[in-house]
């Protein structure tokens, strides 16, 4: 036992090598041993049944990427880190301390003399490897998103030698700093990323980490296809020009220049004018190509001639769009941003839009394979665009999408100004969709239900064309993206308010079972003494005629409460009974259920005075409120000569 935790006594049983090991300037700093090392420090016999891949040995890297070659590490593999550090305790009497910043044995032995307080370096480096794995390798440095399930593990008994050795006798080496990655893929593997007891040095851990980044990335990306398709008539564009960046505006993989330093250019993929990919050649019947790219979030930038043949696989866009020959030349462009991950779907559409004329607004829903049955809807104040109802006063749906056919879209709508006027016509424009999620076939959920493909797994973004003639009063782009999170057939996207040529905008990006843009009314009803009335009929009625069929009745309960799921709208509550008068009272539903409440009190004839009081002379001043936040009110009304408060 003594001779497999001890090492031999030319490596670190003595002070003198101790410090040396120490060499570097502060605990930071890189140690990693040079070219000049020899051979003693691929012994294998210090890691038995374990593979050598030191991170700074260009020679051991083979050995790793041909496990990721071969699917031994997939995206989802659980990694596990394990270290092996010296614990025995310093100073002793063969063992110096450590102090930070020494830089030789003697100044080691001066500042001990001295008091100076040590560190202990084995400790500081696991805490710093510790840290740089999970800030680094757990997520995205970028992003802060999920990255590798990865688990890092100090000392542990169970991934200790000698194997041979009860597991409750196992300690960790004298001067060891070992580190060491495991998995279960094919089978259990144990590779060796760095050896104290080889190199006697320490390593440094921003170096380890990103090795495991570097050499760990391809099995973190896939092919991904990006499909281009004219927004106007849904067909598949051909010779279109293509380009993508990562969200942070990085290329992958990193560019270089001709002299070894960082491209300029923030292009993904280079095509014939070193900065769009020719995305199809003219027998390319899909209109689209097949990417390589890492886990991420993505932006693609397209473009095509309007005119062009080889840019339109069925002609050009609509006479509709191109009134002269000089427009039908020009450019249509589009943008899409999707993420490339190993549980999404790989492919997704970029829509093409040409120029538009001033005023008109394009809403255009695009997305991945999945899911097959997508509707988009627009609620505007002349009425709802929708698969049913495809037109308004001013907007129509442009492009439907093919009921249980292919993914992909694109649906567009379109709205434009009334008359000679600049701009949409003021009020609020709701925008939402609808999808059926699709059954993935024998693949199950975290619960053991089918697994359904829907919003989540559909990379779809809502774009919002031809903001350029308007203010755009929101710091997102014009354009949203898929919520990544919920399940529900119904997407909620944002609410546009247009006025006087602006656009105010309030995003939402949540999944509902229910329709969105319906919030649950709070109704009161009771006479003057604020007595509750029971069985009494409400009816609540748009004031906007274009919704007139979403009017809404019912009866109060017990409580004299009626509770209605209304839109959100302005209304006209209406209550005609037996033995009041009848009354009305407006009410604004919208986003905050505190405000959607109201309280409608009915008047007797007798309120007015004996036998119901002179009709012509008789007036009764009445204030009511909602009654979610309670409180008092003061009422005072003032007449010639007279001024009565309540």
């Amino acid at each position: 036992v003594g001779r497999d935790l001890v090492p031999e006594p030319n490596q670190l049983t003595n002070g003198q090598t101790q410090i040396m090991s120490h060499s570097a300037k502060s605990t930071g700093t890189k140690s990693r041993p040079t070219s000049a090392s020899t051979s003693s420090e691929d012994r294998q016999s210090l890691h038995p049944g374990r593979t050598l891949c030191y991170y700074w040995k260009k020679e051991h890297h083979e050995r790793l990427q041909k496990l990721i070659e071969d699917g031994s590490i997939r995206y989802n593999t659980a990694l596990e880190i394990h270290v092996e550090y010296c614990v025995a305790p310093r100073p002793s009497m063969s063992l110096r301390a450590s102090f930070q910043g020494c830089n030789s044995a003697k100044e080691a032995i001066d500042r001990e003399k001295n008091g100076e307080s040590h560190i202990d370096r084995y400790a500081k480096n696991y805490d710093m490897l510790f840290n740089e794995v999970m800030d680094n390798l757990a997520r995205d440095k970028y992003t802060g998103e999920d990255m590798w399930a990865v688990t890092i593990h100090p000392n542990n008994a169970a991934a200790l030698g000698p194997s041979s050795l009860n597991i409750d006798l196992r300690r960790p080496r004298l001067g060891s700093f070992e580190i060491t990655l495991m998995w279960n893929g094919k089978k259990r593997e144990e590779v060796v990323l760095f050896s104290k007891l080889n190199t006697l040095k320490f390593p440094n851990p921003p170096d380890v980490v990103n090795f495991l980044i570097n050499i760990l990335s391809p099995a973190r990306r896939t092919g991904f296809k990006v499909f281009v398709r004219n927004a106007a008539t849904g067909d598949k564009v051909r010779g279109a020009l293509v380009r993508a960046t990562d969200f942070n505006g990085s290329p992958f993989p990193p560019e270089r220049a001709a002299d070894g330093g960082p491209a300029s250019s923030r292009v993904l993929f280079h095509g014939m004018d070193a900065s769009l990919l020719n995305l199809a050649t003219t027998d390319n019947k899909e209109g689209g190509v097949e990417l390589s790219l890492a886990f991420g979030a993505f932006e693609a930038l397209g473009q095509a001639p309007i005119g062009s043949q080889s840019a339109v696989a069925n002609g050009p866009y609509k006479p509709l769009h191109a009134t002269t020959p000089e427009e039908a030349m020009e450019v249509a462009r589009g943008s899409m941003s999707f993420d490339v991950h190993g549980d999404l779907p790989k492919s997704v559409c970029l829509p093409l839009v040409p120029p538009l004329q001033e005023g008109l607004i394009w809403v255009v829903l695009s997305w991945g394979e999945v899911p097959h049955t997508v509707h988009l809807y627009v609620r505007t104040p002349e009425g709802i665009i929708s698969p049913v109802n495809r037109e308004t006063g001013h907007g129509e749906l442009a492009l439907a999408h093919r009921e249980g056919e292919e993914g992909y879209g694109p649906i567009t709508i379109a709205l434009r100004p009334p008359g000679s006027s600049p701009y949409l016509i003021d009020g609020r424009y709701h925008i939402y969709a609808r999808c059926d999620p699709l059954v993935a076939g024998d693949a199950r959920d975290s619960e053991g239900g089918p697994k359904r493909l829907g919003w989540p797994e559909s990379n779809a973004r809502v774009t919002v064309f031809g903001t350029e003639s308007y203010t755009w009063n929101c710091d997102q782009p014009p354009y949203f993206r898929r919520p990544k999170e919920g399940t529900g057939a119904w997407w909620d996207v944002a609410f546009l308010e247009f006025k006087g040529g602006q656009i105010s905008v309030t995003p939402f990006g949540t999944i509902m079972s229910e329709v969105p843009g319906f919030r649950q009314a709070r109704i009161r009803v009771c006479d003057l003494t604020g007595r509750p009335l029971e069985r009494v009929q409400v009816r609540a009625t748009p004031t906007n005629p274009a919704y007139r069929e979403q009017s809404e009745s019912g009866e109060t309960d017990g409580e004299g409460v009626w509770r209605p799921r209304l839109a959100m709208a302005d209304y006209t509550l209406a209550v005609d009974t037996k033995g009041f008068l009848p009354a009305t009272m407006q009410l604004r539903v919208d986003l905050e259920d505190r405000f959607n409440c109201a309280t409608l009190p009915l008047v007797r004839p007798s309120d007015l005075g004996p036998e119901g009081g002179d009709a012509e002379s008789a007036r009764l001043v009445v204030l009511a409120w909602g009654d979610a936040d309670g409180g008092r009110a003061d009422l005072r009304v003032e007449t010639p000569g007279r001024l009565v408060h309540a």
